[in-house]
């Protein structure tokens, strides 16, 4: 037997979903949610900074659950201590002693401590990679004050010229920082292109002082000595010139080195205040 709706009963219908998804306050309900595209669930979620809160979000309908409990970022830290808990129910942590010498779980505590290595190691990596990111983007906001002052001072011809044969091709490859002795020790590889520059940096806690050397291709670039000057390698700079493709050969030879050099000074990694070295020298 069919069923059959006049239009007063279809109206009043419609009036009672309107009155349940909007009610006056554009109230929106878990079926609205589901028809919503990942990517906007995905920002929602963005906002949102206690796992929990985010897991009553997206409980609200499967569908949700099913595309952003596994691939949002709010949920890894949760899940990893989900399960290293889970798997913990099946390893205990008390010893009972035994005569025969047979250790309870003796093997699956071995596995549980090298799954907790490998993810240890995997976060470190991580941590690095991060560090690498915000580094970068820092320098990046450095660059455009310079190319802003380069411009201003020497015209946009040169100013695009730096920004096309070295900032644009600047990448932060690596970056590792050991203590030892009382000092610390910074070491970074920096790729402009195919050229690469190593910097190595040490600080002397004790002295307060800070020394630091740039290679390039394995030979000596620049160096801060202990009282302060730097000293700058003409002819490894000239390869690097020539290399990157500067051709400022109407400027004069000094100021072409100056202007290359303090450039490839704001490569370095670190907070190193390049504007204090008064006493360059060139060799």
């Amino acid at each position: 037997m069919k069923r059959h709706y006049s239009a007063k009963s279809d109206q009043q219908t419609k009036s009672k979903f309107v009155k349940l998804t909007h009610d006056n306050n554009n109230f929106i309900t878990s079926a609205n949610l589901c028809q919503l595209p990942d990517e906007i669930l995905g920002l929602i979620l963005d906002f949102i900074y206690d796992p929990s809160e985010g897991l009553d979000f997206i409980l609200t309908c499967k569908t949700i659950y099913r595309a952003l409990y596994s691939n949002h970022h709010l949920f890894i830290s949760y899940r990893l201590v989900k399960e290293v808990t889970r798997a913990m129910k099946n390893y205990t942590t008390k010893s009972k002693f035994s005569r025969d010498g047979k250790l309870r779980n003796g093997k699956y505590g071995e596995q549980l401590q090298n799954c907790l290595s490998q993810i240890e190691g995997f976060t470190k990596n991580v941590k690095d990679k991060i560090v690498i990111r915000n580094t970068t983007e820092q320098k990046f906001e450095q660059f455009r004050g310079y190319l802003d002052r380069i411009e201003k001072d020497h015209g946009k011809e040169i100013a695009t010229l730096f920004e096309k044969n070295l900032f644009e091709k600047y990448q932060l490859v690596r970056m590792t920082e050991e203590e030892m002795d009382g000092s610390l020790k910074n070491t970074a590889i920096v790729s402009i292109g195919e050229v690469k520059l190593k910097f190595t940096c040490s600080f002397d806690y004790g002295a307060y002082n800070s020394y630091w050397i740039m290679e390039y291709y394995k030979n000596y670039l620049a160096e801060k000595l202990e009282d302060g000057i730097v000293k700058v390698s003409r002819k490894k700079l000239q390869s690097i010139r020539e290399e990157l493709g500067f051709c400022i050969d109407t400027i004069k030879e000094e100021l072409r080195d100056r202007l290359l050099f303090e450039p490839i000074m704001m490569l370095f990694p670190w907070d190193e205040d390049y504007s204090e070295y008064v006493d360059v020298q060139y060799d």
